[in-house]
């Protein structure tokens, strides 16, 4: 086991990777979860609580060794049986980091790593849609991530280093 973030001062680290934006890889104080918790009935929970993870957390460390294996594409998935709910509850996910980043006064350069994910989210989401013949709900969507975007581009705009 090895450090992935070391924390000092209780601020952020200078890298922060929200690529794999994922919490079963990474070791935790069993106290970390007394604040936070894995909202129910949504998909892609983990990216409703990895950022808080790592904000409330001195340290995490992660392993390389395969302790646990995921599988989109086995039959059953919730991530098949339900890719428009997922991508849906992918977007208020990133509403509700939104809204703790600027709650908590998250620095610029992190905003414009969490906007990266945010836009790429954006993107995967309205593919997925097309492929999946939702084209209903294309526009609902991409409207919402322009939206968030904005306020994400607003608070760069305006905060300092």
């Amino acid at each position: 086991i090895s450090p992935l973030f070391v924390f000092k001062d209780g601020k952020l680290p200078d890298y922060l990777d929200f690529s794999g934006y994922c919490c079963f890889n990474k070791l935790y104080k069993k106290s970390i979860f007394d604040k936070l918790r894995f909202p129910e009935g949504k998909l892609s929970e983990d990216l409703y609580i990895y950022f808080q993870t790592m904000y409330y957390s001195k340290k995490i460390c992660t392993t390389s060794e395969l302790l646990y294996c995921y599988s989109i594409m086995r039959k059953g998935s919730l991530c098949n049986a339900m890719p428009e709910k997922q991508i849906f509850d992918s977007f208020r996910a990133c509403q509700h980091t939104t809204k703790f980043m600027i709650k908590n006064n998250i620095d610029k350069k992190h905003f414009v790593i969490w906007r990266e994910l945010v836009s790429n989210n954006h993107i995967d989401g309205l593919r997925v849609l097309k492929e999946r013949k939702f084209e209903a709900r294309i526009s609902e969507l991409d409207n919402k991530y322009k939206k968030l975007l904005k306020i994400i581009d607003f608070h760069i705009d305006n905060l300092k280093k």
